[in-house]
């Protein structure tokens, strides 16, 4: 068994994250378009015989519309995300868990050690049939010669002093059976000694509705409840199969009620995760009452539902997922039922994530989408947990949980600029290799529109991503009002401009320098046109990063209103930037980009601005939208 929970904690486990998986898929079939047009391009460089650099000038660019960008900015907004919660209080182990626990809708505690600090102490003892002195003197013997320890033990101990007695047969402690046992053969300790939980005894003994009632009363105040039952007779330990099991004809000896506290923060944790949202369950191995008095003070409700494992035992498979997902407190809960009720929470369509400190509790763990462990836990716990609480403290979640909000609200606004300008690239060369128009765009000139369009800027918009839970986990979908509109638009305002100078060049230089060849005609007219063409996608690419980030109201229809002044600065910036790099001639002539009468960059300003408006107008009134009869939600 510990070999199994060995072997599960150190299997490889990665869980991408709903955003991460759309975001590859969005990303393999841009990969696929880009090697449909690499063919295409091959064949048509075959065909019209184009020099060998032209070709693979050509290819370049088309290579680089696969947004690479936009795994350095998921990387940098994962990095900033570790490195702030790592000041809060908790250690990233798995690069992508601060945004996967954005996706969490069920939360799964373990109760000992998690919702509790896991440290135990005797509150009261209550002897049955012999004296306090005695009861204490067995309990202090039992502890002190016990193989191994536990937390429980550790209490009992300090409450109690007793000597190492020699041991002919022990059972260890089982979370599956929930009790220990002891055989000693000694003139001052003799017989058989069991302590465990009350409902696994009882089978054993003579029933006594007292001290049922008591065990109940003890549990539903929030203590841990062990009974001590012994009898003189040396008898086995084991069945004859050699397995683990209880004597009959048991004698109760006494009741020991433990005390744990809740753990700083608990409360207020739970609450922002109530508040979020998120469901919250206690999963826990001690009895259901006494996990649901706990779950109560840790602010969780009252009359909260509850279920034992020996209970979810008589349970056929199918029943499961409306077992975990109607109640609350699950008790008395063996590792091996954790896992199965975190996989029937799943099947369900839950995201969810474990607690845990425990070595059982590895195998749910390693089940979760989330897992989260204590610092203070077993190794083995540690090395299974995607976030490591440090100093086991909670007060780190709520801020986790924010900064995996700011990842996920930082991939949606790349992708709303990096999937315009690929749609945009990819139908503007179609579409003027379509019309014997040329190829738009050497490799120099596409790196600068690149950067200055989701290369800087995108830059700001990872660093200054805003909190707030998204309405919609579907990343395509819920940016389809953004990108569908934008890039069309954007295509048609970009081919507009290409054409009208290039046809404008072409018959100025036709009449006005009829010397030059018809080749020189054409280059020249192609030079000018996609040197208006890099302004017009300049000037269009920023002005979507402002919409993708409205700093004001009126803005609004295209994304979500942010109020923040940051990405239009940047803007600012940005356009200033790209002004010093046409007005330096080494910088123009470095990428290319031709001189423009200043007459011509205001006339392509005011298109840009009108551009601006008209879409803004699309996307208030979902015009694209209402024309496909589509329903694409903001």
């Amino acid at each position: 068994y510990a070999n199994r929970l060995t072997s599960g904690a150190r299997a490889y486990r990665r869980v991408l994250t709903p955003l991460q998986q759309q975001m590859y898929q969005v990303v393999r079939w841009l990969l696929l378009i880009a090697l449909y047009f690499g063919l295409i391009l091959l064949l048509t460089a075959l065909n019209n015989g184009l020099p060998l650099q032209k070709t693979i000038q050509n290819a370049a660019v088309i290579a680089a519309l696969v947004p690479n960008g936009l795994f350095i900015m998921i990387t940098l907004a994962y990095g900033l995300g570790a490195v702030r919660i790592a000041t809060k209080g908790a250690l990233v182990q798995q690069f992508n868990a601060l945004e996967s626990l954005s996706h969490v809708d069920v939360l799964c505690l373990d109760k000992t050690g998690t919702l509790t600090a896991n440290q135990l102490q005797v509150a009261s003892v209550y002897p049955m049939g012999i004296s306090q002195v005695e009861l204490g003197h067995i309990l202090g013997d039992y502890v002190a010669s016990t193989p191994g320890g536990n937390k429980t033990n550790q209490a009992i101990a300090a409450r109690f002093e007793g000597q190492v007695r020699q041991v002919k047969e022990a059972i260890a402690f089982s979370s599956e059976r929930r009790w220990s046992a002891l055989c000693f053969d000694q003139p001052e300790l003799r017989g058989v000694y069991v302590l465990g939980a009350p409902e696994m005894l009882k089978s054993s003994m003579p029933p006594d509705p007292e001290i049922d009632e008591q065990s109940k009363t003890l549990a539903a105040q929030g203590y841990r409840v062990l009974l001590l039952a012994g009898q003189v007779d040396l008898v086995s330990l084991r069945d004859k199969e050699g397995r683990p099991s209880l004597p009959n004809g048991l004698r109760l000896l006494g009741l020991i009620a433990l005390s744990d506290a809740l753990r700083p923060n608990v409360r207020q944790t739970l609450q922002a995760f109530s508040q979020a949202g998120v469901r919250l369950k206690v999963i826990s191995g001690d009895n259901p009452v006494t996990v649901a008095t706990l779950a109560e003070q840790a602010g969780l409700g009252s009359n909260l539902r509850t279920i034992s494992g020996i209970e979810l035992k008589e349970l056929k498979e199918s029943s499961w997922g409306q077992v975990a997902e109607e109640n609350t407190i699950f008790g008395r809960i063996s590792p091996e039922q954790k896992e199965h009720l975190v996989k029937a929470l799943q099947q369900r369509g839950h995201y969810v994530a474990m607690i845990g400190d425990g070595v059982n509790d590895v195998l749910s763990l390693k089940q979760a989408d989330l897992a989260i462990a204590m610092e203070s836990g077993s190794q083995a716990t540690r090395g299974a947990a995607d976030i490591l609480l440090l100093k086991d403290s909670f007060a780190a979640l709520p801020s986790a949980l924010l900064e995996g909000q700011r990842i996920g609200n930082a991939m949606r606004d790349n992708l709303k600029l990096h999937l315009p300008r690929i749609l945009f690239s990819y139908i503007l060369i179609m579409s003027l290799g379509m019309a014997g128009l040329g190829f738009p765009f050497l490799p120099r000139q596409s790196s600068i529109i690149t950067f200055l369009t989701v290369g800087l800027p995108v830059l700001g918009i990872t660093i200054w991503a805003p909190t707030g839970r998204p309405t919609d986990n579907k990343l395509i979908t819920s940016d389809l009002h953004f990108v569908i509109p934008a890039s069309f638009s954007r295509v048609l305002l970009g081919l507009g401009v290409y054409a009208s100078y290039y046809f404008a060049t072409y018959h100025n230089l036709k009449g006005q320098q009829p010397s030059l060849s018809e080749t020189q005609i054409i280059t020249q007219s192609q030079t000018t046109a996609t040197s208006v063409l890099i302004v017009v996608a300049i000037l269009s690419g920023l002005v979507l990063l402002v919409f993708a980030r409205p700093p004001l109201h009126w803005l609004d229809s295209g994304a979500d209103y942010s109020g923040d002044w940051r990405p239009t600065l940047l803007t600012i910036f940005t356009f200033l930037l790209y002004l010093a790099i046409v007005a330096i001639p080494v910088t123009r002539d470095f990428f290319a980009l031709a001189s423009l009468p200043i007459s011509d960059y205001i006339i392509l300003a005011v298109l840009v601005v009108f551009w601006g408006g008209l879409l803004q107008l699309i996307w208030k009134n979902r015009l694209l939208e209402k024309f496909l009869k589509s329903n694409w939600q903001k």
